[in-house]
């Protein structure tokens, strides 16, 4: 398997460390006595070369680094090439000189800083292409989609007449047009998007940080609307609908967001486990993955309280409800995890894969292992795996409506 070399600075590597111990930026920034921006700036520039996504990928990577916890510096490690992703634009406000990214950072800084906060810069037109893949319920065939994006995506949603991906390297919004499988539209987003949902007739769009991070989407004036304000200091990762709400999860402040997709209003604000990143929303309520601690934080709707805290082997890397139950995939750790919502309970599967995103559709559940591109098919009536097919790309994303399981792919053929 070819490798590629990464160099982590000493001070990143001494980051890492602290966020494979479960600190969050704040924690992190005291103990290092840096700004938590700066703590937070690091921890992405340790995804960019690692080309991972959550935090607790990087505490797997740790944990599993032969040089161990006291080596000043990362020196060479080899990483599968199906493992390293580009890597994503630094934030506007750092001040660090990355080979030719400095004019493109600071132009990009200038430019937003002399428009309102309504507008947003126009979609770049260089991109890591990547795909969007069809597959069936009713037959369980994948449909290979010929029409390239022109963006390797990061979160995929149905929904509003269309298929809707985001990509972080590009801080783009893609519109797919369902029947042709060619992207329509795209639209520039101000931050790095990091998830995308679809409720009260809007595109939600989640971002990884700023002042206004939460943007919503009107597809029917392909315009965004009012940002929703959450506060500067925000590290948003996962975002759903349900009960009339959006839900959005703050990682840097260990909170969720419940905001009224009527008003645009944040209408609650909850304090769940550490480092909440995935979230999904069912008839019995809301479900957070907290990715420092391994837990998992059930909420109550009604009531806008945590009723349930439920402990896992290993951090969790994506989350997804359906009729079958709460599915989550610890990928560090190998596992699928079927969690019951009438008692708590939950059931460990070991599987054959690198998983990092799950989907559940009506007596089925699909998890992806990104790594090797394949999709693992699961019987949820008895936990095991009944097949596995490869997608013909490393797996960016994968979610589900009624019909059908999307899957973001870069890379193959």
């Amino acid at each position: 398997m070819k490798t590629a070399t990464f160099t982590l600075t000493h001070r990143e590597r001494e980051v890492a460390e602290l966020v494979a111990q479960g600190l969050t930026n704040r924690q992190v920034a005291a103990k290092l006595f840096i700004a938590e921006r700066t703590a937070e700036y690091h921890v992405e520039q340790i995804r960019n070369k690692l080309g991972f996504h959550a935090r607790s990928q990087i505490a797997a990577w740790v944990a599993a680094d032969p040089s161990g916890p006291a080596a000043n510096h990362l020196g060479s490690v080899s990483l599968p090439a199906a493992e390293v992703a580009p890597p994503r634009r630094v934030r506007r406000w750092a001040r660090l000189a990355v080979l030719g990214l400095v004019a493109a950072v600071v132009a990009t800084a200038a430019g937003f800083a002399a428009t309102s906060l309504f507008q947003h810069p126009p979609a770049p037109a260089v991109a890591s292409p990547g795909r969007v893949i069809q597959l069936s319920i009713a037959t369980g065939q994948l449909t290979r989609w010929s029409g390239a994006i022109p963006a390797r995506t990061n979160a995929v949603a149905a929904g509003a007449g269309a298929i809707w991906t985001v990509s972080y390297d590009n801080k783009v919004l893609i519109r797919i047009n369902p029947t042709s499988a060619a992207a329509s539209a795209s639209y520039g987003i101000a931050a790095p998007p990091v998830g995308i949902a679809i409720g009260g007739g809007l595109i939600w769009i989640a971002t990884a940080f700023g002042d206004h991070a939460l943007e919503p989407f009107d597809p029917k004036t392909n315009q965004f609307d009012q940002p929703v304000a959450l506060g500067n200091d925000v590290a948003l990762q996962g975002i759903a609908f349900g009960w009339n709400s959006i839900w959005v999860t703050d990682k840097n402040n260990s909170l969720v967001y419940r905001i009224n997709p009527s008003t645009n209003m944040v209408t609650s604000r909850i304090t769940v486990g550490d480092g909440p990143e995935g979230i999904a929303v069912d008839s019995t309520g809301v479900w957070v993955a907290n990715g420092v601690d391994a837990t998992i934080s059930r909420l109550d709707p009604n009531s806008g309280r945590v009723v349930a805290t439920i402990g896992l082997p290993a951090p969790p890397t994506a989350i997804a409800t359906g009729p079958s139950g709460v599915w989550v995939v610890c990928g560090a750790a190998n596992l699928v995890v079927r969690i019951d919502p009438s008692t708590n309970a939950h059931l460990e599967i070991p599987i054959d894969a690198h998983p990092s995103g799950v989907a559940v559709t009506r007596g089925t559940v699909w998890v992806a292992d990104g790594v090797d591109g394949r999709l693992i098919r699961i019987d949820p009536s008895n936990g095991r795996v009944t097949s596995s097919m490869s997608v013909g790309g490393r797996i960016d994303a994968i979610s589900t409506d009624d019909q059908s399981v999307w899957i973001a792919v870069h890379g193959g053929a």
